[in-house]
This record gives C-alpha cells, structure tokens and sequence, in this order.
C-alpha cells in the first residue's frame, strides 16, 4: 500500500488471502509495476477463498486491461438551487439518474 500501487479497500481483500497467494500479488505488482484495481482485488479474493487462485492467475488478472473508470463530482453549489436542504445525497442522485432515464428515453 505504501507503494500507492495498491488501494486501502484493495489491500483488505488482499489481506484475506494466504501468505504465499499474498506474495504472488506482491511479485506480479513489481514484475509488472501495475496498480490494482478493486475489480481486480475483489476477484483475486473471490478465487482466494475457494482455493482456486495460482500464480498465473494473479499473473492474468493483474495484467488483463483494465476499462477507464469515470467519476464524475458535482459540486454542491452547482446544484443546490435544483434541490432542497431536506434532499439527501441519495435522494439528490436517485433524481438525476431518473431525469438522465427520461433524457435518453428522448434521445
């Protein structure tokens, strides 16, 4: 983790896993000097606890390209005046999917 190659979330699923599954990672990072992604955590885990995970498929999934993640932030004093202070963040995204729906609907 300190090597920024690997996330906070990433190294706890990283942790689940046997010491010597634990160091196949820990090489494939430097063989590679790849990052890991939580998809890819979360799939090395997943094959960590039904015993089926190996070296080459750390090797693989490490390596398999991963697709662009987007985020998008919209700050709050952007989109105050659409909704009120009673709005929770869930709420204020529960409307913004649904109007995006209807925008593609449209389309």
């Amino acid at each position: 983790m300190d090597g920024k190659k690997l996330g906070f979330s990433q190294g706890v699923d990283i942790s689940f896993l046997a010491e010597e599954a634990q160091q196949w990672v820990q090489a494939v990072i430097e063989e590679q000097g790849c990052n890991v992604s939580m998809a890819q955590s979360a799939k090395i885990k997943e094959y960590g606890k039904t015993g089926e995970l190996t070296l080459a498929m750390v090797r693989l999934i490490l390596t398999e390209e991963k697709p662009k993640e987007r985020k998008v932030i919209l700050k709050a004093d952007k989109i105050s005046e659409y909704f009120g202070e009673d709005c929770s963040s869930e709420e204020i995204e529960g409307i913004i999917i649904q109007l995006l729906d209807e925008w593609k609907k449209r389309q």
